[in-house]
């Protein structure tokens, strides 16, 4: 019997699970002969919503997982007719041109082909420059039957994942601060705000269900999870409005495995896209600097815009900080600065002013920069070029230093404990010794210099190194934040003790000293 159930996900039926005024719809899901159960959970006046007749949700949401892992899935609910057409035939075809690594598998369901959507049209809502846009294109009147009639907000959310186990009560009272803004949101537009708590997220991401950061990072699969939680309100919905990262000339399949899953939204709307559904990219014919220069006048984004990761009501401001920065330069451009006060700190803003500056073109001279920082680095040549001149010069110092001029002596130590290290018999050994007394297994490499890329190579064939784009710091046992200037190195320090890590477990170059003490 479990012979037959290798290689395999077996989604079973749903079930409706009642809880006081919180209702879920459970699915078991059997993978691989294991059996695991993902659940939505909504106020019981969305409850009738809750499509158990279909398996599209959940469907949707564990194709990351299938295409990854080879696993063929079978579904016990019927699935929309045209949605397992387009799975099956345009999808999977499509993603496995692209990217090698992933598995032709198929979709094995019986199908159903009348129509059980509904009548709302529904946006989410975490309060970006993205999500902002959208709400204000699709409440302005211009095209009455596609107006936004809900709004919404899960679990799937970056900043709201992190309450796992728990229930819609629990996950909304340890993120008032972020509820506080989306509520805001519903008051001005008058629109319904349609809470959905899952652990979907966690299904496909997360290490207790044996996934490695690597290849299921946020990034590669964040559109299967939020559109898998609209779809588990089918009954609600004839149109969804995705709000888009890109435009669609950055549309590629190319290693789509490990890579935002933004780059292939096109294709993926189209399959979402079916005769009672309708799913749109919204916003994808701007880039990011268009969308923050429409929404500069827009009242409810000067009260609410919350690009940034940070908890509080206030956006971080830090000059580092890309997303921050990306809304800043607009505003700064067409003098609109004080009229975001409430939500960015405006006044550290101008004290430096030149940090700004000098990370704009930092950020424009990194690689995938342009997407985002080219129209912003426009903007700051045309306003401030002498400032502009001065950061490309600091720039180039910095691309083989990290630091500015001003911190010679911070990376003057950084290099004498490198060369120390190199003069040692056998550098490789003594360096990976100081991380295995500690009891250091997985490494969390942060932040990019020389120095840094010598340690990495040095310590790559002994102790299992990763970074971003490969696992989260907390999964690590130890950080090592290989940047050399000093403000930029208590800068991640902060970021990294605020995502969990512990302060004892966060080493710099400058901590290597201890090797030859």
């Amino acid at each position: 019997m479990m012979e037959e159930l290798k290689n395999k996900l077996i989604l079973k039926k749903s079930i409706i699970e009642k809880n006081g005024n919180l209702v879920r719809m459970v699915t078991p899901i059997i993978e691989n002969g294991e059996e695991r159960k993902v659940f939505v959970e909504v106020e019981k006046k969305w409850a009738k919503y809750l499509t158990t007749e279909r398996a599209d949700s959940v469907l949707f949401l564990v194709l990351p997982v299938a295409l990854r892992e080879g696993y063929d899935i079978h579904c016990e609910s019927p699935v929309t007719e045209m949605f397992l057409h387009n799975i099956n035939e345009i999808l999977i075809p499509h993603l496995a041109l692209g990217d090698k690594r992933i598995k032709k598998i198929k979709v094995y369901a019986k199908t159903e082909s009348f129509k059980i959507g509904g009548k709302g049209v529904g946006t989410g809502i975490s309060c970006g420059v993205d999500s902002l846009h959208t709400v204000q294109e699709y409440t302005r009147g211009l095209y009455p039957d596609m107006e936004l009639s809900h709004l919404v907000i899960a679990s799937a959310n970056a900043e709201l994942w992190n309450t796992v186990n728990s229930d819609m009560y629990h996950w909304e009272s340890e993120h008032k601060t972020q509820f506080e803004r989306y509520n805001e949101v519903c008051d001005y537009t008058g629109l319904p705000l349609v809470k959905i708590y899952s652990n979907y997220f966690h299904y496909v991401c997360s290490k207790v269900y044996k996934r490695d950061w690597a290849i299921y990072h946020h990034l590669y699969v964040h559109t299967y999870i939020t559109m898998a939680t609209v779809l588990s309100l089918k009954k609600l919905w004839k149109t969804y409005y995705f709000s888009s990262t890109y435009d669609f000339t950055y549309f590629n399949l190319n290693g789509n495995m490990t890579e935002d899953a933004a780059y292939c939204e096109l294709l993926l709307m189209e399959t979402l896209t079916v005769p009672d559904f309708f799913c749109f990219s919204g916003g994808a014919q701007y880039d990011r600097a268009d969308k923050m220069r429409m929404l500069m006048d827009y009242p409810l984004a000067q009260k609410t815009l919350h690009p940034c990761h940070s908890d509080g009501k206030m956006n971080c401001t830090k000059p580092w900080c890309g997303k921050c920065l990306r809304s800043l330069i607009v505003l700064d451009y067409y003098d609109k600065l004080d009229f975001f006060k409430d939500v960015f700190d405006i006044e550290a803003y101008r004290k430096n002013h030149f940090q700004y500056i000098y990370w704009t073109v930092h950020r424009f001279h990194e690689p995938h920069g342009e997407a985002f920082f080219k129209p912003l680095y426009q903007m700051i040549l045309e306003k401030y070029p002498n400032d502009v001149e001065r950061a490309e010069k600091n720039y180039a110092w910095n691309i083989s230093t990290t630091v500015s001029k001003e911190q010679y002596n911070a990376v003057n130590r950084c290099y004498e404990i490198c060369l120390k290290l190199l003069q040692t018999d056998n550098p490789s050994q003594v360096l990976t010794s100081f991380f295995s007394a500690k009891g250091v297994e997985k490494l969390y490499i942060s932040g990019q210099s020389n120095f840094g890329s010598t340690l990495k190579q040095l310590l790559s064939n002994s102790i299992k190194l990763y970074d971003y784009k490969t696992a989260n710091a907390t999964d690590c046992d130890a950080v090592l934040i290989i940047d050399t200037a000093d403000s930029v190195i208590e800068g991640r320090k902060k970021t990294i003790r605020q995502r969990g890590v512990n302060a004892s477990a966060i080493y710099t170059i400058a901590d290597l000293q201890g090797i030859f003490k």
